[in-house]
Formats: C-alpha cells, structure tokens, sequence
C-alpha cells in the first residue's frame, strides 16, 4: 500500500483502492509549506514529506508528480520521452540487435560512399550509438483529446505507465472540474489502479 505522510499530520494518507484522498489545507502560509516542502523534494533536495510503499520509503522524485498546472499538461515532456527513447533503446540492444548492426552499417557504407565522391580530405565518426539515431526521429505520444478532462487522463495512463509513476498529486483540481467530470477521471483512475490525491485550498462537495 502507497501511503503519504508529513509530520504535521497525525495519521498518514493511505491510497485504497477506489478510494480518493482529498487533503483541504485553507491556511494559505501551511498549504504553501507542504507545496514547497513536494517540490523540493521533487528537485532531489531533502524534505518532510514521505512517500513509502509497504512501509519502504519512495524516491520521490521518482515516485510521485505534483500537478500544479492541468492546462500545462505534456504527455510529450522530457521525462516521458526520454523514458520511451530509454525502452526503445534497450530493445533494439535485446530484441533487434541484428536488424540495429545492419542498420548502422548500412549507414556507414552510405557516408562512406558519398566521401568517395568529394575531392578533398575527409573524415567522419562511425556512429555506433542507436539511442542518437533513434532521437533523430522525433518520437511522439499521439493523442487527440482537446478537452481538459481528456487531457488529464491521458496524461494519468502515459505517466503511470511509461514512468511508473505511483502517486499524482493535484492542487485545487476541484476548480476546474465539475462534479460530472470529476466522476469520469474518478472511474478512470479507479479502472487503472492510479492513485491521485487532491490537494485544496477550500472545502468543497464530497463525491
């Protein structure tokens, strides 16, 4: 079980399943506290906070992403991206290792024979690394959700299951959803085993 905790609550946040923790912090000096005390330690800096699973402690940088901004999410940012160049790499070094010799010696062979044709002294690097090559191709997510509450879930599922990321963590998300679209995300999260935990400034309506 992923549990949540900080010392200046009694008891921690334990993510449940089909269960959505909702943290209400109306002190606005606190609310910034904890915020600040997440991002830091999603910098790599030491903090309060402690997120653990079956009571080991998580990198949190690792571990979790606070989303301060939902209509700044990327599910083309630098960290998925790199963890898909990551995947792709690691495959084509296991699974492709043939196909990825013949392919950069075939480009080799290519450079090779287009020197040939200039008239003055050259030279060229054999490019070994495939993980260079592979970034030449501009890998991107698709997704075509326009609307916020679609680009939120898919931001869930990609970061979920390409970084393995194990809790998101929402502030004052409640004010930009409705109680209908908060329901949606609510299934889909339930459906996925994602675990979310809402951070607000105010009281609001319990789903």
């Amino acid at each position: 079980m992923i549990r949540f905790t900080h010392p200046f609550w009694d008891e921690p946040f334990e993510f449940e399943e089909n269960r959505v923790n909702v943290l209400v912090i109306e002190n606005a000096k606190f609310l910034r506290s904890v915020l600040q005390d997440i991002l830091c330690q999603l910098s790599g800096e030491d903090g309060e906070a402690i997120i653990s699973e079956d009571f080991k402690k998580l990198n949190f940088s690792k571990a979790v992403d606070l989303i301060l901004d939902v209509f700044g999410l990327d599910v083309n940012n630098k960290r998925i991206l790199n963890k898909i160049y990551e995947n792709m790499n690691e495959l084509a070094l296991d699974q492709y290792y043939l196909a990825m010799t013949e392919l950069l010696g075939s480009i080799s062979g290519f450079i090779e024979t287009i020197i040939e044709d200039i008239d003055y002294p050259i030279m060229y690097k054999n490019q070994n690394d495939i993980l260079a090559l592979l970034k030449l191709s501009d890998v991107k997510v698709c997704t075509d959700n326009q609307e916020l509450l679609g680009c939120i879930i898919d931001y869930l599922s990609i970061m979920s299951e390409i970084c393995a990321i194990k809790c998101f963590i929402f502030v004052n998300l409640k004010s930009f959803l409705n109680k209908n679209e908060l329901k949606e995300l609510y299934k889909h999260v339930f459906y996925k085993k994602i675990n979310i935990m809402l951070v607000e400034s105010t009281c609001r309506e319990k789903l």
